[in-house]
């Protein structure tokens, strides 16, 4: 806020010129003190509150004037922790946020950096500013699973932790934090000496190990699953970030905590927001209305979404409330416990009422090398990735990866007779090969093995937007369907892909760095439903099968995963090979 905006806020205030915005009569949420304040007023001057009260002086001049007599007026929340730029355009989820009330969002750039590296995080940041509703971001950690993208340069970490827009450091995986800390503690104390917060993921961690990981001075986790876990890392000063998204839904366990701790230290965040809950039930607003029919009381479900982010991120001077000098972020609602959105404002313009957008979305264009990202050194064949058995023997020990749930992964070993030097998946119920291909660089190639449980009888099933790493990741039974797969995908410039006897029968393309669609919301959400009918009858049973696929490369999720290296134990952090000897 310059001088003259300062003089004009002051000059609202005191009578002396007249706001561009009046709400009259409201029922203010006051998420400083926790009252409910009725009729009220607030005058908007520019992008900021200027007057909260009852106004006393003429609204002769006043551009716009909401009467907001029987509606309660509450902050613009904020989603603290989230991965927007995966799955959906940027465009066609802002275009289904607007209408929800969430008017700022702190996104994870990981998905961004290892296929684009700064450039393309600055370019997202670009595309997103100027936009109806806020953007801030937090850089990536670069926990990876492939060893060869671990860790960021320093310089480049500097040089995003310059940028205004840029918050602090994103989700780091405590295990390997404490496994490899030269590699990533220098760069999380650098964070910090930048004035910048680090957000965690401390999923399992407990005790000694916990505080550990606190001790670098990690200051938020959304990995608590249950009351307990919340408590404890409450108890060492995290703001718990309470997970309600795509990913998984936490809120209710962790709500029945809610009514016995002072919860200015929780937050509700999504982690992820799914394409079909934002159409069908919102975002933010949904995860409030969730949280007060779990019984937590409205007004601090409003401030776990408002003001508690905000201090959280150090904003709260300019973010989080409804008082003067800050961002005339406001939403209007017509009852606390349904909490459906009538009126939302942004930086002091309304940009949506009763779901209808008034205020469209600045239009997003991409460097045209980002849907031309994927690079395939040959064509693929069956014999990349048939199991071939080591010479001298009938049988083998192999390990494999074993689903526990639909994205939690074990280690197992299995003895498995080879036939004719090969291993044939097909020969065992529930066992189907699984490979993870460098879709950027060729020449670090690609890694098969074996995982029990994904339940596909047949075919194969593809997709280039493997979680922390850069591969595209198949499961399969037959060796040319993955082959299929895997070629079809490279010519879509990503994608997913599903292939039964060397015929596509559902694809959908990510060209955007092989992680983004083009299509809108509607039809994207359509694809998926399709996707999980077609995958129910090749036996595939999973709540979520895209997600359940991709994750198998994340080092986010316990306890063994994959990249194009080979296997990696998360409890180890080490690369394993097919064979044990």
């Amino acid at each position: 806020m310059n001088i003259q905006e300062t003089y004009s806020l002051m000059d609202v205030c005191l009578g002396n010129i007249a706001p561009d915005l009046l709400i009259k009569s409201c029922s203010l949420v006051d998420v400083y003190t926790g009252e409910i304040l009725e009729d009220q007023d607030i005058a908007i001057k520019g992008s900021y509150f200027a007057y909260v009260g009852k106004w006393k002086y003429s609204i002769s001049g006043i551009s716009q004037i909401i009467d907001a007599k029987n509606l309660y007026a509450v902050p613009g929340m904020i989603d603290g922790h989230t991965h927007l730029l995966y799955l959906m355009s940027p465009y066609e989820a802002i275009k289904h946020i607007i209408p929800t009330g969430t008017t700022t969002i702190v996104t994870e750039v990981m998905e961004i950096y290892p296929i684009a590296g700064v450039e393309g995080i600055r370019d997202f940041i670009n595309m997103l500013k100027d936009q109806p509703i806020r953007f801030f971001f937090t850089v990536p950690s670069m926990v990876t699973t492939p060893e060869s993208l671990k860790g960021m340069a320093t310089k480049e970490l500097k040089e995003l932790l310059a940028m205004e827009e840029v918050l602090g450091m994103g989700e780091s995986y405590w295990q390997a934090i404490l496994g490899d800390r030269e590699t990533f503690v220098p760069n999380m104390v650098l964070t910090r000496m930048h004035k910048k917060s680090l957000e965690g993921h401390s999923a399992g961690a407990r005790n000694e190990k916990l505080m550990a990981y606190a001790a670098i001075g990690v200051g938020s986790c959304h990995e608590p699953i249950t009351a307990t876990e919340a408590l404890e890392r409450a108890r060492l000063g995290f703001h718990v970030m309470i997970r309600e998204g795509a990913v998984r839904k936490d809120l209710k366990a962790i709500s029945q905590l809610l009514s016995k701790v002072d919860t200015r230290r929780f937050v509700l965040s999504s982690d992820g927001v799914d394409p079909e809950e934002l159409m069908e039930q919102g975002y933010m607003d949904s995860i409030v209305r969730k949280a007060i029919s779990f019984g937590v009381e409205p007004v601090k479900a409003v401030q776990m979404a408002t003001l508690n982010v905000a201090e959280h991120f150090h904003m709260d001077d300019f973010l989080g409330g409804i008082a003067p000098a800050k961002f005339a972020d406001l939403v209007l609602i017509e009852d606390l416990k349904g909490f459906y959105p009538r009126y939302v404002i942004s930086s002091g313009r309304l940009i949506a009422e009763d779901r209808r957008i008034i205020l469209e979305p600045r239009p997003i264009s991409f460097n045209p090398s980002y849907l031309n990202r994927l690079r395939r050194g040959r064509v693929f064949q069956r014999e990349d990735f048939l199991l071939r058995a080591p010479k001298g023997g009938s049988v083998f020990k192999v390990l494999a990866m074993e689903m526990v749930t639909d994205l939690v992964t074990q280690r197992v070993v299995f003895e498995l007779p080879q036939i004719n030097g090969i291993f044939l998946p097909n020969e065992h119920k529930d066992l189907s090969l699984v490979s993870a291909v460098d879709r950027l660089k060729p020449e670090n190639g690609h890694f098969t093995g074996l995982l029990k449980g994904f339940g596909l009888r047949k075919g194969a099933f593809g997709c280039s937007a493997g979680w922390d790493s850069t591969d595209m990741i198949l499961v399969g039974k037959d060796p040319w369907d993955m082959a299929v797969a895997a070629n079809r995908i490279f010519e879509l410039q990503g994608g997913a892909v599903v292939v039964v006897e060397g015929r596509v029968i559902w694809e959908l393309g990510f060209p955007i760095l092989g992680i983004m669609s083009l299509l809108n919301v509607e039809d994207l959400v359509q694809a998926f439903k399709d996707l999980k009918r077609i995958l129910e009858g090749l036996g595939v049973s999973f709540r979520d099968p895209l997600l359940s696929l991709v994750t198998l490369s994340t080092s986010a999720i316990p306890f063994f995963r994959i990249c194009h290296e080979g296997y990696k134990d998360l409890k180890t952090g080490r690369i394993e090979g097919l064979f044990i000897s």
